[in-house]
């Protein structure tokens, strides 16, 4: 049987975290990607990590040498995201704003596009940051 192989951002904390060690525990090979250094690869074998801050173009020149020995990525699920809250809609800041599209929206994007050559029937998930979930007022 072919291995399955999953690229989860987000890894060193949170849902990211939790979705790699499960995956792992199901034998799904994992590449996660972390800004901050993690030792998930560790603690379950079957997760390589990748520390990559994904605001940043630099780290999507290096996502493929790293995953070059992949022949396909089954599952690709962003989860990076950022923790907060913005407060109210007059008084958010806006280099706030831009970071967490940067990172909600277009990262997920560039990631799949410097990827796609390892897509060729993958499953993808984004999940979005907490904001997404929550009413503003002023």
């Amino acid at each position: 049987m072919t291995p399955k192989y999953a690229l989860i951002t987000g890894v060193s904390s949170g849902i990211g975290k939790a979705i790699a060690v499960e995956l792992s525990q199901l034998n799904i090979n994992v590449i996660g990607i972390a800004r901050r250094h993690t030792d998930l690869n560790k603690k379950q074998q079957n997760i390589n990590t990748i520390e990559a801050d994904l605001t940043k173009n630099e780290s999507f020149d290096t996502i493929p040498e790293k995953i070059n020995k992949i022949e396909s990525i089954d599952y690709v699920i962003h989860c990076a995201g950022q923790a907060g809250e913005f407060g109210a809609l007059l008084d958010i800041n806006p280099t706030e704003i831009s970071h967490s599209v940067e990172l909600d929206v277009i990262a997920p994007i560039k990631l799949l596009q410097t990827i796609k050559q390892k897509l060729s029937n993958a499953r993808i998930l984004f999940i979005g940051s907490y904001s997404a979930t929550q009413a503003r007022h002023n």
